[in-house]
């Protein structure tokens, strides 16, 4: 029986095997399987010819199931397959087929499955003839391409051009329609084909690149041989599949940009999901089966597609992963979280992105890179209605055709760079090939004929070396490269390389048509010879011809950038040095091994290429000369240092910086670092706009602070800024003199001139600099009056005088100074409260802007809304002194990104992490902490991620909202850069008030601050009560009186002479806000038998807004009743005008030549609010305002010994005192910062007091 049964066996196999063998002991040869192949795709359309008797034979006569042991699987998946088909399920014929639609891509895989896991040739192809029959074409085709190009069996294999098999999808219908035509009427006919669009739209020029065929299929066949849906089950990991995706697609997105900079078109902008889709596009292509593709009008917005996604399905994706990126880790789907700050995190990121089986946690990340695939090819049906088949972005063969594409792809590149931007810079020793260096670097010719690259390098190791070639071509003012790589051996000594332009790692070249290899391969099997295709084994790269971007006719210039690297630490795999300088390996990786390179795909351009960054230092005299050394240094900035500042002009001609470096508290290190930042011409030029928002500026005015901060003595700080005076920019210089006078211990007690005398420009009109100049030319003096911006037809004219309030500007800029949002603590000390600081001044401007508005019977100031217009718009002006007029805004103006700086959805989703920091109750440090912010201290972590500082916990991810956002702010008007236009005025915080979107930006945060405040508790009787103490009455001496004044203030240093000509006075004239002098009176009894300290803090508030000006008074109370005075002037929000330059000048002066002591503590601080601006204006008939008193335990509030004593003038509850601790313990705003239920509970505590005031303007002075 055990007899009989096996030949049972053998009978049954051998029926159902029909002319084939029972296994594949006999190796079947490379031309038979490439014949097989072949003419298992010609026409798959149609049946199979019965000319090919073996496979019409299998097609229907072969069993699948009958012998299970020829599968890799025990036939599970043929099995399958047979049961869809059997129960109907699988799709018909003669239907489109996508790879996104997931039944279509699931019947596709399901032949894949089968012929993956055949166990040998005739097996595989007997079942790709069965079911060619019974499938749908494009499962079938599809299916056969990527089994051919993963199946070991396969190997050797060429594939014909996919454009010959399915030409339906890379040939325009209009061919198509002639070809039918010709095959009708049996006419042979070669048919011209066009690019799609016409000269109308721009877009058209570069269609030539987006519908090149050869383009396509490498787009098509990438994706084959790293598809999305590759589990490793399948036979072989796919080595960085990941970074290949965000690679090529990067390649693609850059070169597509170079061809759109060869056709003087601009860089393609990224998609944005809430704005519309710019270009339409009309695909002129059909399907076989099926009708038109479908076509896209111009601006249509996004809608949601029924059955797939929702727009803010894919926001909240991006977001996420965005959040990943800021985090610095991608959470698992088990809760791990996969570090992707380093080398391999751009791995798991396109995995993630491109929302592959790779992908640790497809749940959350989603699908963003698939599903706006489909979603941008339904938006012509996006609910289905009109039955449409699927769009272009639908297929990889026909996705780069549409604009759309690239856009897309833009956007994701951005998020990659988000990643890579949020790596550290390569070191010299990550790039560095020591002994290794390239002397030449030559390029035959570049106008795509073939052309030779030849490199000579000289290798001084002493011994061979293999290194990697790395070659980046690169639009000339954009970092972007097009990159490909070339393997090497360096003999010891001088070494002299060629590569043809075939040899680069990223191309292949075109593959035969259809008949060209059915030909060689029927000529091979009939002979019995030898088929040798393997030129042609890998299909996926970039087409040789497209190696080059097109340039234009007048030439369009590259750079051409050649890195030599170490290939012995490169190589991941063996044998590279050997033969591997051709194929493209450097695109599409080599299939089942690791990538042959170690190094991040783009290495070493991959990563942020800042200037190299700098630390700097500089030493102590009579303060005397401190101040008159100071004053001079300052003198006409814009001009050399004058001849007769004899010790300065020769510190500037002689001075070595860096002979003695023991000078420096740190060895000197900065101020080398300046010195070669000079030598190496990389500083900024003189007479050229300066902005602390733009990076590299910011980061050359630190080099010269650096220096100046770590001089050990004033005599080397003085003599260094003599010395970089007249090498540096002059905005530069000011901005780091400033802030080093503020921050030395040598500069103690130095008083800064006014800022609008040193800069006049930022502070003054352009008419009146006009006149200035005028004045100068015909040496006459001037006087000239200044009025506010705008005009009457402008409601907002009504509140310029605020704005624009030069001691406001000086405040505003002031502040940003004394409380940098660079600082770090290795400068000296560590500021205080910072962040609630910046809160409180910025809150404070805000509130006050309003009591202006309703003093000018306008609204409150409404918050700024990144998805609604700029309603307000502002023409400053102002003229930079060396670059032109501030830019201007029109009303209404939408949001646009800035290139280069921030896209408006980055705000966004900055302000949605802070405010979901907020509803938490915690912030994330960069290493995952969570710190508590539900406390009295939050406030102040707030305010560093608000403000983007040095101390906020994790920049990374909280962004930098207050600082980015005047930059875009500022440059509204220009924001592609397109007009090369300067700065706007809220990229200076000089200027930045006198835009009215300024309060607009700070009521918007200020509203952020809101509702941290709303989340903390209401104060406790405890916190606020002052036990013992009554206020038994609260009045003001004087009149709250308010007016306007002429202010003069001297333009000297506006306008430009040499020392031999005589300065001729000039000035303007501005009207100013002050105030009648009055003075607070308060009694109060204090019922605890002994002293107390108390502190008296006072609000004015309009009658219907909580918001409150504040200043804060200290003061010991003795047993029983005490009486209290405060002068308007003893305010300690405020600050006294600084004397002119010309006075400080001339104190300066005499107290040098006499010995005699200089005393200008008065003016010390320049932070403040000016005094005369104490009290908002008010109106003629008056405006009512509650004042209202808290008296708190001075013993519980103070932070430092002895403020009760003589603390009551000065700015520091505004400012603080530079190196200690801010002197009140209580939250800024304390009690009223927080919520007040019921004003009545708090007016019930005996030390809070409520007062009805009325502040008149007295507009008889009213002039402005």
């Amino acid at each position: 029986m055990k007899v009989a049964a096996i030949l049972l066996l053998v009978v049954a196999t051998a029926s159902a095997w029909p002319n084939f063998a029972l296994n594949d002991q006999v190796e079947v040869p490379t031309a038979k399987k490439q014949q097989d192949v072949l003419r298992l795709l010609y026409k798959v359309n149609e049946p199979i010819r019965s000319a090919f008797k073996e496979l019409k034979n299998a097609a229907e006569n072969f069993n699948p199931a009958a012998d299970l042991s020829h599968y890799t699987d025990g036939g599970k998946a043929v099995k399958k397959l047979l049961h869809e088909i059997e129960d109907h399920r699988v799709l018909e014929k003669h239907h489109y087929f996508s790879l996104f639609n997931n039944r279509h891509r699931e019947e596709a895989l399901l032949l894949f499955d089968v012929l993956i896991h055949s166990d040998d040739w005739n097996t595989a192809v007997a079942n790709a003839a069965y079911f060619r029959e019974r499938l749908n074409e494009g499962v079938f085709v599809y299916a056969i391409y990527v089994t051919v190009i993963h199946a070991k069996l396969a190997d050797h294999i060429v594939l014909p051009p996919l454009y010959e098999i399915t030409p339906h999808l890379f040939t325009n219908s209009e061919v198509i329609n002639q070809a039918y035509s010709a095959k009708m009427t049996q006419t042979p006919g070669k048919f011209h084909m066009s690019f799609t669009g016409t000269k109308r739209n721009p877009e058209q020029r570069v269609a030539y690149f987006g519908e090149d065929i050869g383009l396509n299929v490498h787009h098509v066949t990438w994706h084959m041989d790293y598809p999305f849906w590759w589990k490793d089950s399948y036979g072989y990991h796919l080595d960085r599949k990941g970074e290949l995706f965000f690679w090529v697609h990067h390649q693609l997105t850059v070169r597509f940009d170079s061809e759109r900079l060869s056709n003087h078109l601009n860089l393609v902008d990224e998609l944005y999901w809430d704005r519309p889709i710019v270009e339409g596009f009309a695909p002129h292509t059909t399907y076989k089966y099926g009708g038109e593709f479908p076509s896209r009008p111009d601006n249509v917005r996004f809608s949601d597609v029924d059955g797939v996604a929702r727009i803010r399905d894919l926001i909240i994706t991006e977001s996420r992963i965005r959040d990943a990126i800021a985090h610095g880790y991608v959470t698992g789907h088990d809760g791990e979280r996969i570090d992707i700050r380093n080398e391999h995190g751009i791995d798991v990121l396109g995995d993630v992105i491109e929302s592959s089986e790779y992908s640790p946690n497809p749940e959350y990340y989603g699908q963003l890179h698939n599903l706006a695939h489909i979603i941008l090819g339904r938006q012509g049906d996006p609910h289905g209605k009109f039955n449409m088949p699927p769009g272009v972005m639908e297929h990889f063969e026909t996705a780069t055709r549409d604009p759309a594409f690239f856009r897309l792809h833009k956007y994701m590149d951005n998020i990659f760079k988000e990643h890579k931007d949020s790596l550290p810079s390569y070191t010299a020793q990550d790039v560095e090939f020591p002994g290794v260096a390239v002397n030449t670097v030559v390029v035959s010719r570049l106008n795509h004929e073939p052309f030779t690259l030849t490199f000579d390098v000289t290798n001084n190791n002493g011994g061979d070396l293999f290194a990697t070639f790395r070659v980046f071509l690169c639009p000339r003012h954009d970092a972007n490269g097009i990159l490909f790589t070339l393997n090497e051996g360096l003999h010891a000594g001088d070494n002299h390389v060629e590569r043809k332009s075939s040899d680069a790692s990223t191309t292949v070249p075109d593959i035969p048509s259809f008949h060209t290899l059915i030909e060689k391969a029927d000529a091979a099997v009939a002979s019995g010879s030898d088929l040798d295709l393997s030129e042609y084994t890998r299909s996926c790269g970039i087409p040789n011809r497209l190696l080059l971007p097109k340039g234009n006719t007048e030439g369009l210039d590259f750079a051409l950038v050649v890195a030599v690297t170490d290939g012995s630490k490169d190589a991941a795999i063996e044998g590279l040095e050997k033969d591997e300088h051709g194929g493209t390996h450097a695109q599409c990786g080599i299939h089942g091994e690791v990538y042959p390179d170690k190094r991040p795909l783009g290495f070493p351009l991959d990563r942020q290429i800042p200037d190299e960054r700098v630390l700097l230092k500089f030493p102590n005299i009579h303060k005397e000369v401190k101040q008159q050394d100071v004053l001079r240094l300052l003198n006409k900035v814009n001009e050399p240092i004058r001849t007769y500042f004899k010790d300065l002009k020769d510190a500037s001609e002689n001075f070595n910086p860096a002979a003695d470096t023991s000078h420096y508290t740190d060895g000197g290190a900065a101020v080398k670092k300046l010195l070669k930042e000079i030598e190496d011409h990389k500083v900024l030029e003189k007479h050229h706009y300066f902005s602390l928002f733009n990076n590299r500026h910011r980061e050359e005015a630190l080099f010269l602070f650096e220096v100046l901060i770590h001089c050990d003595d004033w005599n080397t700080g003085i003599a260094n800024a003599a010395y970089f005076r007249e090498r540096l920019n002059e905005g530069v210089f000011v901005y780091a003199i400033y802030t080093a006078v503020i921050h030395a211990p040598i500069a103690d007690h130095i008083v800064l001139p006014p800022l609008y005398e040193i800069t006049p420009h930022l502070f003054t009109n352009s008419e009146i600099i006009n006149e200035a100049y005028s004045a100068k030319m015909t040496q006459t003096p001037g006087k000239f009056h200044m009025s506010f911006t705008g005009t009457k037809r402008n409601p907002e004219q009504r509140v310029a005088y605020f704005g624009e309030d030069i001691g406001l500007n000086v405040h505003h800029v002031t502040w940003h100074m004394d409380y940098p949002f660079w600082w770090k603590d290795s400068y000296g000390y560590h500021l205080d409260r910072k962040g609630e600081l910046f809160f409180w001044v910025h809150h404070q401007l805000t509130v006050r802007f309003d009591s202006e508005r309703l003093s000018n019977h306008l609204n409150l100031v409404d918050e700024l809304y990144w998805d609604r217009p700029i309603v307000e718009g502002f023409a400053p002006h102002t003229t930079y002194k060396y670059g032109g007029e501030f830019p201007s805004r029109p009303d209404n103006v939408r949001f646009s990104d800035v290139d280069g700086v921030a896209r408006i959805r980055d705000l966004i989703i900055t302000e949605s992490r802070i405010r979901d920091a907020i509803a938490h109750g915690y912030v994330t440090g960069h290493d995952g902490e969570r710190i508590d912010i539900r406390n009295e201290h939050g406030i102040d972590v707030l305010g560093d991620v608000i403000e983007s500082s040095e101390y906020s916990p994790n920049p990374e991810y909280y962004g930098q909202l207050h600082n980015l956002a005047h930059i875009i702010l500022g440059r509204q008007g220009d924001p592609r850069g397109k007009f090369n236009m300067p700065p706007g005025v809220m990229e200076h915080f000089e200027t930045a008030t006198r835009d009215p979107a300024f309060f607009r930006l700070h009521k918007y945060m200020d509203n952020i601050f809101k509702e941290h405040k709303d989340s903390l508790p209401p104060y406790t009787v405890q916190e606020v009560e002052f036990p013992g103490v009554n206020i038994n009455s609260v009045g003001i001496k004087g009149e709250l009186k308010t007016f306007f004044e002429d202010f003069e203030f001297d333009l000297t240093m506006a306008v430009d002479d040499t020392q031999d000509i005589k300065d001729v006075p000039i000035s303007a004239i501005v009207s100013r806000l002050n105030h009648k002098p009055f003075t607070f009176t308060a009694d109060v009894s204090n019922n605890n038998g002994e002293d107390v300290f108390a502190t008296f803090r006072v609000f004015l508030c309009p009658r219907y807004d909580a918001n409150g000006i504040l200043f804060t008074l200290n003061e010991g109370l003795h047993a029983g009743d005490n009486h209290v005075e405060r002068e308007s002037s003893q305010a300690s929000t405020t600050v006294p005008d600084i004397p002119s330059y010309n006075t400080l000048v001339q104190k300066a002066d005499a107290a040098v030549e006499s010995g005699s002591d200089l005393d200008l503590s008065e003016f010390s601080r320049g932070c403040g609010i000016p005094n005369r601006l104490l009290l908002p204006k008010g109106r003629p008939e008056g405006l009512e305002f509650a004042l209202v008193i808290a008296v708190t335990d001075g013993s519980k509030d103070a932070a430092i010994e002895g403020l009760e004593k003589n603390e009551r003038g000065g700015s520091h509850a505004q400012c603080g005192i530079h190196g200690e601790i801010y002197p009140d313990k209580r939250p800024l705003g304390f009690p009223l910062d927080r919520q007040i239920p019921d004003e009545r509970a708090l007016l019930k505590f005996h030390n809070v007091y409520k007062e009805t005031v009325t502040i008149v303007f007295d507009d008889h002075h009213d002039d402005h």
